[in-house]
């Protein structure tokens, strides 16, 4: 968009290309031209996106260059493309290779300006051009501090919000990576897992919605950094990024077992550690919409947020199970005391009117008493099965 502006505002300015201007034209067709390649070839390929970031960042600085020797006036498009350099390498890589890319095209804009001032003595302007340099160098202080920052920062809580619309009762690990392929958009996820108490290696897919369970016989399990990253498995190569947020090149080769590979058909995606209470999950995120570099920092708040919500369903779970124990042993409390307490009472007393009915004794007065006392007793334990069915009644002086 910027290559075929320039060419149009050059088109259009009849004051301009002042020096050179075949030479001038030719170059500005022949880079829009090579623009629209890197465009068309990185679209939808992360590979080459990856690899040709450097050649094509040194194209990109030897344009900015050439071009501010070439053209000028308002429309120079120096300032902007400028920006575009620095923000690309803050972008790519991290705050030492912008900081590197600002000092360079500083100097290739002082060294561009000193040979037009040669060539130009009477027409250049050595105000506009100091003016211009101290620009130059400010815009690169803030983009330099933009790239020491970028990647402390966190995308937004998108994930959070999927994983709080999960169907109670389900599954965490699945209703997590449920949750990530609606962020990411991807059509095909797939799970494995070793469980540390048993050495057990389970697995499921999903794949336009639909679950699919496995149970692997695994003598070993892939054995993967912390560190998501991109891969191809076709191909046997991957990315993933350093401590400093620079793109690097992973081994695949010990990433998926064959057996899973086979299982799960995996190709190309996106690879995420999972850690687990009992265990490590490898998540494997495929068919995912304009897969790019950029899903890699992605990865990183999938793994912490998944691990989160995993580790906040085991809390409730635990609290729940401590609650309902404690309600196991206050209702135990309470038959004990009242039903079991009374039923003994009463065999006692039965066996007592056995003995006085043997010996010639009227025992109608003790039945139709104990008679009674077991009616009471029926309906004290019919408000105690319905305060557990309904809670307690609360009173007045309660409430208050």
């Amino acid at each position: 968009m910027m290559a075929a502006l320039f060419l149009a505002a050059i088109w259009l300015d009849v004051t301009q290309p002042s020096k050179a201007p075949v030479e001038t034209y030719a170059l500005l067709f022949a880079y829009l031209a090579f623009a629209v390649a890197i465009a068309i070839g990185t679209w939808r390929n992360w590979w080459f996106d990856a690899r040709s970031a450097g050649p094509v960042h040194a194209v990109d600085i030897g344009f900015f260059a050439v071009t501010v020797f070439l053209i000028e006036g308002y429309t120079s498009p120096y300032f902007v493309f400028f920006m575009f350099v620095l923000l690309a390498a803050a972008i790519r890589w991290g705050w030492r290779e912008t900081a590197l890319t600002g000092i360079l095209m500083v100097l290739l804009y002082l060294i561009s300006g000193i040979l037009a001032a040669r060539s130009e003595a009477h027409h250049f302007e050595i105000y506009f051009f100091l003016v211009r340099t101290s620009d130059l160098v400010i815009l690169s202080l803030i983009l330099i501090w933009f790239g020491m920052n970028k990647w402390g920062a966190r995308p937004g809580p998108g994930i959070e919000r999927a994983l709080a619309q999960a169907p109670p009762g389900s599954a965490p690990l699945e209703s997590g990576v449920r949750a990530a392929m609606t962020i990411l958009r991807s059509r095909k996820a797939s799970v494995v897992w070793r469980t540390e108490s048993t050495g057990k290696v389970s697995g499921f897919a999903i794949r336009d919605g639909e679950f699919a369970y496995a149970d692997f016989n695994l003598g070993t399990f892939a054995e993967v950094s912390n560190t998501p990253l991109l891969y191809d498995l076709p191909m046997g190569r991957g990315l993933a990024r350093d401590t400093d947020g620079n793109l690097v090149r992973t081994a695949v080769s010990g990433l998926v077992d064959e057996k899973v590979q086979s299982r799960f058909s995996l190709s190309e995606g996106l690879a995420v550690t999972v850690p687990m209470p009992d265990g490590e999950a490898l998540l494997y995120l495929e068919e995912i919409a304009a897969l790019s570099t950029d899903d890699i920092e992605m990865g990183n708040y999938i793994s912490d947020a998944i691990a989160a919500h995993i580790q906040r369903q085991s809390l409730i779970e635990a609290a729940e199970e401590s609650a309902a124990a404690r309600s196991r042993l206050s209702l135990a409390r309470d038959l004990h005391d009242s039903v079991v307490q009374f039923l003994a009472g009463a065999a006692f007393r039965l066996e007592a009117m056995r003995r006085a009915h043997g010996a010639g004794r009227e025992i109608e007065a003790e039945l139709d008493e104990l008679k009674k006392l077991m009616l009471q007793e029926q309906v004290e334990l019919r408000s105690f099965i319905s305060a557990l069915r309904t809670g307690s009644h609360v009173t007045l002086r309660d409430l208050v």
